[in-house]
């Protein structure tokens, strides 16, 4: 399996759209891997709100 080129590492991000008086659980989450669609074997971000 070949990963795609700009695969994000594992790792805790906060998402470039959040309110900054909001609350932390909406715009916090971990980036737990990469998952492949099987039939159009697409990549997709498989990531966790925290």
């Amino acid at each position: 399996m070949t990963m795609a080129m700009n695969a994000p590492e594992p790792c805790f991000y906060r998402h470039y759209k959040h309110e900054p008086s909001g609350a932390r659980h909406n715009y916090f989450y971990e980036v737990v891997g990469l998952a492949r669609d099987t039939e159009n074997k697409g990549f997709y971000v498989l990531y966790r709100p925290l």
